[in-house]
C-alpha cells in the first residue's frame, strides 16, 4: 500500500516539475461554470455546460463557450467520453473568434484507501474562424495527458489536485502545463460546487504567458 502511495505522488511530482523560465507575460483571471448531467444509462451518460473565462486581470470576458457530450462507463476504472466545444476567444480588435474544438477523452482511476488517483489522456482536434480564414480548414492537433489526486474525506468536501501537460501533434513538443487545487463540495444529493486555484504557464514558445486564475463552478445531476 505504501509503495502505491509513494508511486502516484513521483507521478505528480513528475507531471509538477516540468516548465521553463523565460521572459514571461503574467496576467490574473476568473473562470465560472454552469453544467448539467444526465444519465442515460447505468453507463452512457450526457453533460452540457456554459462557461466563461476573464482575463486581463478579471476586467474583460477573453473566452466564453458551450461545451457537450457523452461518457461511457466501459468497466467500473475506465471511462471513454467525446466531446464538441464552440468557442468564442477574444481577439486585439475585441472582435470574437469562432473556434470548433472535438475531442476524445480514456481515463483510468482507482480507489486507494481514501485517495482516488485519476490519470486522463485526451486527443483533441480544433478549428479556428472556419469561414473568415485562410486556414480554418486546417485543424490544431493536442495531445493532452492529466493526472488527477483525490483525497476522499468521509463529509461533503473533497480536495484535489491535479496537473495537465498539452502536446501540439503538428511541433511535436510540450507547450504549455496546468497546475490546480481545489475542493468540491457536495450541497444536496443533486448539485455539486467546485472551487479552484490553477495556474498556467507556457513553454517552448517566446512569449509565454503565465495566468494565474481562480475558478467556481456549479454542476447538477438530472
Amino acid at each position: 500500500m505504501k509503495r502505491k502511495i509513494k508511486f502516484l505522488f513521483a507521478v505528480c511530482f513528475f507531471f509538477f516539475g516540468v516548465g521553463s523560465v523565460f521572459s514571461q507575460t503574467k496576467d490574473a483571471g476568473l473562470w465560472t461554470s454552469i453544467s448539467v448531467d444526465k444519465k442515460i444509462t447505468q453507463a452512457l451518460s450526457f453533460g452540457i455546460s456554459e462557461e466563461l473565462r476573464f482575463n486581463e486581470n478579471v476586467s474583460e470576458l477573453g473566452t466564453f463557450f458551450t461545451d457537450a457530450g457523452l461518457t461511457y462507463r466501459i468497466t467500473d476504472d475506465f471511462r471513454f467520453a467525446v466531446n464538441y466545444r464552440f468557442i468564442n476567444k477574444r481577439k486585439l480588435d475585441d472582435s470574437y473568434s469562432k473556434r470548433h474544438r472535438y475531442y476524445f477523452d480514456v481515463s483510468y482511476r482507482k480507489k486507494t484507501g481514501k485517495l482516488t488517483p485519476v490519470l486522463r489522456v485526451r486527443i483533441q482536434s480544433q478549428y479556428t474562424d472556419v469561414l473568415s480564414s485562410d486556414q480554418g480548414g486546417v485543424p490544431d492537433w493536442y495531445l493532452r495527458p492529466k493526472f488527477s489526486l483525490r483525497y476522499n474525506l468521509k463529509g461533503a468536501i473533497n480536495p484535489y489536485i491535479s496537473s495537465e501537460l498539452f502536446y501540439t501533434l503538428d511541433k511535436r513538443v510540450f507547450d504549455n502545463v496546468r497546475y490546480t487545487f481545489g475542493v468540491e463540495r457536495n450541497l444536496g444529493d443533486k448539485l455539486k460546487a467546485d472551487l479552484f486555484f490553477l495556474h498556467q504557464r507556457e513553454f517552448n514558445v517566446k512569449k509565454p504567458e503565465y495566468d494565474y486564475i481562480w475558478g467556481f463552478g456549479l454542476t447538477y445531476s438530472l
